[in-house]
């Protein structure tokens, strides 16, 4: 009995990693892992409410500690982005615009949106930079360079990783098919 071996000739194209990536929506499928969006769509009618009138105290009234003290009374509860009804203002915008730098780390540490607007579009760092507190306006910018550094680094690892995993597949498959077509 004799052996034959089945020979096909494909055609290979070469692609780069990003490419590959790219055709496969990996990158996206990544950063969309990595991104933690919070909203406050679990809140009742009469603690959005509550949450307005603390947010707007804490800016009119410079009551700042309230804010705070709230926000850390419920941390499941990620009311560091909660956005007020009528103005789109953020704990964050606050302590920014305010100019109190160890309550802007302490929102930060407890994951406040940081790309987050108001409804005018102004971010926490615009806040800070429009009543002149440079301090925060740097430490807020330093924070936002550090964590996309940090998501692309998160990104480039998970990408390398799904790359070798494809890569792993396409070696068993290949194997595979090449002894079921030494063994005709």
């Amino acid at each position: 009995m004799s052996r034959f071996l089945k020979v096909i000739v494909l055609q290979v194209e070469a692609f780069y990693l990003e490419d590959v990536l790219a055709l496969t929506e990996t990158q996206e499928t990544v950063f969309n892992k990595t991104k933690n969006v919070h909203d406050a769509e679990h809140l009742s009618d009469e603690d959005a409410k509550g949450m307005d009138d603390t947010l707007t105290q804490a800016w009119e009234e410079d009551d700042v500690e309230m804010l705070m003290d709230t926000i850390q009374e419920f941390p499941g509860l990620n009311l560091c982005n909660y956005k007020h009804s009528s103005t789109g203002m953020t704990a964050l915008m606050v302590a920014a615009g305010k100019g109190r730098v160890e309550d802007v780390k302490l929102l930060l540490s407890l994951g406040a949106d940081l790309s987050a607007a108001a409804k005018n579009g102004h971010t926490a760092a615009d806040w800070a930079e429009t009543y002149g507190h440079d301090a925060v306006f740097l430490l807020l910018n330093s924070h936002k360079d550090d964590k996309l550094q940090s998501q692309a680094l998160v990104a480039e690892t998970a990408l390398v990783h799904d790359y070798q995993m494809s890569v792993n597949q396409v070696s068993c498959i290949g194997i595979r098919n090449f002894m079921s077509l030494t063994l005709f």
